[in-house]
């Protein structure tokens, strides 16, 4: 009961102090709730974000990831549209969309090059380029993809700098990436010539339908093909190299393989999560640690302000601490009563920061950051630019653990420190 009641007497007694130590445990809680409330909605949007351009499950043919840098068209997933119909009878699959990944050739004519008739100028004297137009030819990987599904489920159209995502999915366009445009020297509504060499030359005339700026030279190369053309020009119907399969979130992948494969559908074929696919394991360990670190980073911080005040105020009272055990009070008490006081108002300031924390937060968790459109160019792939936080309780009761901790820790190794002191010598600090 001593205990308590000097505690008591102390924190009403000194009533700035008291506001000055309770107030840095509120900063350092509510500081590490918003600062949670960020990341985990960072961590969450980012990889919805990637997921929805991986899809949550890829099917692929057991031999195609031996040879998958050659775009091999041997092993593929067949008859793809009875499949997609069983595999959307499989409990959590929510959308099922195809891929076909080909090597192509493309062929533009400049017909700036030409001189017209009108000129007068004799045909023996002109080049074919004069004649013909500037034959331009760029080897180029190529992406069959279902435009309507695609614009629906990854939002691909967003990095569209000129023209449309295709007019239809039967449309005889392509949509082709920032980087291929220059090297060809295309522009929306021009003609292009596709060509490929699988059993035989398949070639079709398509209408440039947009251009796509992805921030990647690798990825600004690509030329999407809608799916039924790119089936026809590989010679390869009702056949895809990679099946994604979507379920209701990407955190659900693991059971959504395993009912796949309890089905029974995707017998012989390979089934992969998102963060098993190519280099997305390591951006998903890397993207982790960052988090991880960031969220250390922001703690780090906060117990660091928070211990600093609590060595101050317990450091100053050295000759307080003094003149207690020179009347008699042991050092045990001495000790528990700057524990006692320090619960207390490490206990009110973790509430009164908890509660600030979580009105700091709904803002982020409502309305979200934005980091801006041209701030996400270089990204590979559409992503949405406003972040929204998430507000969880574990973080709260968390961050209310580590304000009232520290508080306790901050007290207890000064106030042991200082009790060590012979009272005589505590007496003459000032």
């Amino acid at each position: 009961m001593f205990l308590y009641r000097y505690a008591v007497r102390n924190l009403t007694r000194h009533k700035l102090r008291t506001s000055f130590t309770t107030l840095a445990v509120s900063l350092a809680v509510g500081l590490v709730v918003v600062g949670n409330t960020f990341i985990t909605g960072l961590g969450e949007h980012t990889l919805s974000e990637f997921t929805r351009f991986t899809g949550h499950v890829q099917l692929r043919h057991a031999e195609y990831q031996k040879q998958w840098r050659f775009r091999p068209l041997d092993y593929t997933v067949k008859p793809f549209e009875d499949l997609r119909g069983k595999l959307k009878t499989v409990p959590g699959v929510t959308n099922v969309l195809g891929r076909i990944d080909f090597n192509l050739m493309l062929q533009y004519t400049d017909e700036s090059t030409i001189v017209p008739e009108s000129a007068g100028v004799d045909e023996s004297t002109l080049t074919d380029e004069q004649i013909f137009g500037r034959k331009v030819i760029e080897f180029a990987p190529g992406l069959g993809v279902e435009p309507t599904a695609e614009r629906e489920q990854n939002k691909l159209h967003k990095k569209l700098v000129e023209g449309q995502f295709f007019s239809s999915d039967d449309a005889p366009e392509v949509v082709i990436g920032a980087e291929l445009a220059r090297r060809l020297g295309a522009k929306v509504g021009q003609k292009l010539e596709l060509v490929s060499f699988r059993e035989g030359v398949m070639d079709a005339e398509v209408t440039v339908a947009g251009i796509l700026d992805s921030g990647s030279k690798i990825e600004n190369r690509l030329c999407y093909v809608p799916l039924k053309l790119a089936m026809s020009l590989v010679d390869l119907p009702d056949q895809v190299t990679q099946v994604q399969v979507f379920g209701a979130n990407y955190e659900d992948s693991d059971e959504l393989a395993a009912s796949l494969v309890a089905s029974g559908h995707v017998a012989n074929l390979d089934v992969k999560q998102w963060n098993e696919v190519g280099v997305f394991k390591t951006i998903v360990t890397l993207f982790s640690t960052v988090m991880g670190f960031m969220l250390v980073a922001i703690v780090v911080v906060a117990v660091v302000g928070l211990l600093n005040t609590m060595l101050m105020t317990v450091l100053e009272r050295q000759r307080e601490i003094g003149v207690l055990m020179a009347l008699g009070v042991s050092r045990r008490k001495v000790i528990g009563g700057f524990l006692t006081e320090a619960a207390l108002f490490g206990a009110v300031g973790s509430i009164i920061g908890g509660i600030g924390g979580v009105l700091g937060s709904l803002p982020l968790v409502h309305h979200g950051i934005s980091l801006g459109e041209e701030n996400l160019k270089t990204m590979p792939m559409a992503f949405d630019p406003t972040i929204h936080g998430i507000l969880t309780p574990n973080a709260i009761i968390w961050a209310v653990g580590v304000g009232f901790f520290v508080a306790l820790v901050g007290a207890a190794w000064p106030a042991i420190r200082a009790s060590a002191v012979q009272p005589i010598e505590a007496m003459r600090k000032v």
